[in-house]
């Protein structure tokens, strides 16, 4: 329903604009001083290795979050992300600002670990197309992963592979009827 959108959208437009335009500057200020007096190897294999650990690493760490924000310690923090039924690009930083912080941790990972800077750009890439198109395209067939988190919340709390691994994945699509 467009109009649910609009009014959906309407109520979460400060809180995302804050975290998006204020809240990530400090982020993206430490991703790039992490790149001052950087000198960049231009070896394939180093860039390759970078890069597959990018992806191991963030994919781990971005579960391990996630974990963290549903525990009885920080919930209180990010239930507000779960508040909207209305799934879309814009929803997937309607969050609380320690709960937008700790995802950013998982946004300038590679500038962390000082990886060549076309690895760090390419995991931001990544990960925003991940987040906002992939997990927040609220089609049953495209998103059904995060979709079923979104509405169990105790299921699905990363990446697909690391889920089923980890015995907390769900592919139950009933689940997603009550939403």
């Amino acid at each position: 329903d467009i109009n649910l959108i609009k009014t959906t959208y309407s109520k979460a437009y400060n809180n995302v604009s804050k975290n998006i335009l204020l809240v990530s500057i400090p982020f993206f200020v430490i991703a790039e001083l992490m790149y001052v007096n950087y000198t960049p190897n231009d070896s394939i294999f180093t860039t390759l290795y970078q890069y597959i650990l990018t992806i191991i690493i963030g994919l781990n760490l971005e579960y391990l979050i996630n974990i963290f924000k549903h525990s009885k310690w920080f919930y209180k923090y990010h239930k507000h992300h779960h508040n909207s039924k209305e799934l879309f690009g814009f929803m997937c930083y309607d969050q609380h600002i320690y709960d937008f912080c700790l995802s950013m941790i998982v946004v300038i990972l590679p500038a962390l670990f000082r990886f060549n800077p076309l690895i760090a750009h390419a995991w931001i890439t990544l990960h925003l197309y991940n987040n906002m198109i992939i997990n927040y395209c609220d089609l049953k067939i495209l998103g059904i992963h995060y979709n079923i988190h979104h509405t169990c919340l105790h299921y699905n709390y990363g990446f697909i592979i690391i889920d089923y691994i980890l015995d907390t994945i769900s592919n139950d699509i009933r689940l997603l009827d009550t939403k």
